[in-house]
């Protein structure tokens, strides 16, 4: 096994901590070597690297799923909308609250469609809108009992009260 050596490079966040990343030895080599490339080799290099990074931006990779949750939704509303016509005062409504689910980090590890959908029937329930599980779950695919789970985590950590359906 390679030795690892400690560097130091800044978080690129608000809260300016520090973020400690290992290098291994044959990295630092390979930087070496490249480093001692001539000039028009290290620029073509320089230009691919731009290139690539562009692309990059264009379409990301991203953990297991291969789609961001901001992609993830746009494309949810747009199937919802079409599939089911559901309202955009809805839609908003189940996105609002994903963002904010996304954000304060709850439910990490659970798939993008559960914690969609949970967000969905919490934006029903908050509206007033009577539904039930069973509904969202043959609309989703996800099993009741996960979606009945978050959406009770959403209500308790995000400080909603939910009024019963008449």
């Amino acid at each position: 096994m390679s030795e690892l050596h400690a560097c130091r490079l800044p978080r690129m966040s608000r809260k300016g901590q520090w973020r400690c990343v290992y290098i291994s030895q044959e990295t630092i080599e390979e930087i070496r070597n490249l480093s001692k490339l001539p000039k028009w080799k290290r620029k073509k290099l320089g230009e691919n690297l731009k290139r690539i990074i562009e692309q990059l931006k264009q379409h990301p990779p991203y953990k297991r799923s291969g789609i961001t949750w901001r992609f993830y939704v746009k494309n949810e509303r747009k199937k919802l909308k079409r599939n089911y016509q559901l309202s955009e005062q809805i839609l908003g409504e189940a996105q609002k609250y994903f963002f904010e689910s996304v954000q304060k980090r709850l439910s990490v590890g659970q798939s993008l469609d559960e914690r969609f959908y949970a967000s969905l029937y919490l934006a029903f329930r908050m509206l007033g809108i009577p539904k039930l599980l069973k509904d969202i779950t043959e609309i989703s695919g996800v099993s009741p009992k996960k979606l009945g789970k978050l959406y009770r985590l959403f209500t308790r950590e995000l400080n909603l009260t939910v009024h019963a359906c008449n």
